[in-house]
């Protein structure tokens, strides 16, 4: 989840934040949330899943183009300068830049 004018812009990435390295991984673009989500833990519509928090911190826009969203991150875990690149429909790949 990246804040974004009172929204949470959201990803679900197909690896844990703690196993990304300097290969792309696959996010898919969900819908966006409320800002009240963004420390929330627990079950998610209709006990279909858990979200569970694995890391945080700060988010710092770089640039937010159509199809590229570059941006610093200063968490506990990620750290450092990333990009979202925008492959098709909800396709999006997550790298570091």
């Amino acid at each position: 989840m990246l804040e974004d004018g009172g929204v949470l812009m959201t990803w679900r990435l197909d690896v844990p934040p703690e196993q990304i390295a300097d290969e792309a991984v696959h996010a898919k673009r969900i819908h966006d949330h409320a800002v009240r989500f963004l420390d929330y833990e627990g079950p998610v519509q209709k006990n279909t899943g858990q979200v569970k928090r694995v890391d945080e911190g700060t988010c710092k826009w770089i640039s937010k183009k159509t199809d590229v969203l570059a941006f610093l991150l200063d968490g506990r875990g990620l750290k450092g300068q990333f990009e979202l690149k925008h492959n098709s429909g909800t396709d999006w790949l997550f790298c570091t830049s």
